[in-house]
């Protein structure tokens, strides 16, 4: 999902005569268990849209087995008395088997994918997608008031007034965002994949059986691509939140803080940028990555820590 940086209006910073502080004598939060928790809600969303993709792969082999598999029988058995006859024109005949009989495994698919983009409508996903913007919107502002506890000793009680500002437009607009994403998206995917699997299978001869088996693992690559969508999202939402809230806050700077151990293969250039101060209006202008804020690239893991002023 293409990225794109928000132009965002920021509310006019708090007068040195307007901040209090407020301590808390309750238990402070741990920031590092805050951290961890943003984690499990990623895998939760994509626990959530795993369990969507296995209802399309159950559509897909009932499907399969029931309507396609029987096309391909009739096109394996037409394909083999024209190979059988051996004349001239065998080849442009075998074409237009193959052509007759794609149009007829489309129109399934078709059917296929209606059904599909049934599960992945809003009034299908829409509650899955709004607790998960409303939990990744709660456990930023949890974390970021750890952040201020853990770095100054106490919460400054105008600053932590004022860090909600703009943030409902933000999840609102990120949750219809990712309703028309996940809906345009997975499906389709699937749907194309399995199609294009089905049609190599029928021009390599490799039979009913084969052919399903395919239709399986392409069933497994949608899960990977909705775990990665996922946690993508979720990354993203958070980056949203994190500069929003903490321009509301007056930080004008952040930390950039990498987690390697959520990455198989950490970006080098970001281990690099690890623990250096960015300005939120420039981001990481030291042309390492095109990506200039923790979290925004694919795949990315690293995160803004707010640095107060």
């Amino acid at each position: 999902m293409r990225k794109l940086r928000r132009k965002m209006k920021v509310m006019k910073p708090l007068q040195s005569n307007q901040r209090t502080n407020l301590r808390s004598h309750a238990q402070p939060e741990r920031v590092s268990d805050l951290y961890r928790h943003i984690d499990k809600i990623g895998d939760e969303y994509a626990r959530a849209l795993k369990r969507q993709v296995v209802k399309m792969r159950r559509i897909l082999i009932g499907a399969y087995r029931t309507k396609i598999a029987p096309i391909i029988r009739r096109y394996e058995a037409e394909k083999s008395k024209v190979e059988k006859l051996a004349t001239n024109s065998a080849d442009e005949e075998l074409e237009k088997i193959l052509e007759r009989y794609s149009g007829l495994i489309a129109v399934e698919i078709a059917a296929v994918l209606y059904a599909m983009e049934a599960l992945f409508e809003p009034q299908a996903i829409g509650d899955i997608v709004s607790r998960f913007t409303s939990a990744v919107s709660e456990a930023q502002r949890r974390i970021l008031l750890a952040e201020m506890m853990e770095e100054i000793g106490y919460i400054n009680r105008d600053a932590r007034d004022n860090m909600d500002y703009g943030v409902d437009e933000i999840v609102s607009e990120y949750l219809g965002n990712n309703l028309e994403f996940l809906s345009q998206t997975i499906p389709a995917e699937y749907a194309e994949r399995a199609n294009r699997s089905i049609l190599d299978g029928m021009c390599k001869g490799l039979g009913v059986m084969a052919i399903g088996a395919g239709l399986q693992l392409y069933a497994e690559m949608s899960e990977r691509r909705a775990e990665f969508i996922a946690h993508d999202q979720t990354n993203d939402l958070y980056l949203d939140l994190c500069e929003r809230r903490q321009k509301n806050m007056d930080c004008e700077s952040f930390e950039w803080v990498q987690r390697p151990h959520l990455s198989k293969v950490p970006r080098p250039e970001h281990t690099k940028r690890n623990g250096n101060v960015y300005r939120w209006d420039t981001g990481a202008d030291d042309g390492l990555d095109e990506w200039r804020y923790p979290g925004e690239g694919y795949g990315c893991n690293c995160i803004p820590r707010p640095v107060f002023n």
